[in-house]
């Protein structure tokens, strides 16, 4: 239902990620300023309500992008943190993230309905059966099929999907060792 759906971004240190963060934040740094943004605004006009997560305060010209932002008390935990311990923090009973580097071409407020559903949806990973994506993941012992792209989520932000959150960043603060390039 309208005005119970929302895109959520998340941005820690505004515009240049963390030193050490994502393996792709050369390739955020290249892009136009707010592109995300910017194209979900333009493509996707029936989405009105769009939060963005942040420990950094925006700049000025970026507000009117956003209806809503969400201050978020810095990292305290093990390691840099990651956006499963921030989803939760989403401000929508139903939520589209996507990821700061995500381009919209089309209107998306047609992937709400799956909440009715499902609690959660996500993207396959592009090119995830190729031959050096797969070498990558066996090498970790992952023997999975299918790998989902967690820069496109779809949710439903109940306590349900809360907890699983918690323990999705548990995993990933546990199992950090494993991800080495």
């Amino acid at each position: 239902p309208a005005g119970q759906c929302g895109v959520t971004f998340i941005n820690l240190g505004f515009f240049g990620f963390r030193k050490g963060r994502a393996r792709g934040a050369r390739h955020v740094r290249r892009l136009p300023p707010f592109i995300a943004a910017r194209s979900l605004r333009r493509f996707s006009p029936c989405i009105r309500d769009v939060a963005l997560i942040t420990d950094t305060p925006p700049p000025p010209e970026a507000r009117p992008l956003f209806t809503t932002v969400i201050m978020a008390k810095p990292y305290s935990g093990p390691g840099n943190g990651s956006k499963a311990y921030f989803l939760g923090l989403s401000p929508f009973p139903f939520t589209l993230f996507l990821d700061w580097d995500t381009v919209v071409t089309g209107e998306l407020f047609p992937l709400f309905p799956l909440l009715q559903y499902y609690d959660l949806a996500a993207a396959p990973e592009p090119h995830w059966d190729s031959p050096s994506y797969k070498g990558r993941w066996m090498r970790l012992g992952y023997e999975g099929e299918l790998q989902f792209n967690s820069g496109v989520l779809l949710y439903r932000t109940t306590q349900c999907m809360r907890a699983f959150f918690q323990a999705w960043e548990g995993i990933l603060m546990t199992e950090r060792h494993c991800v080495k390039g």
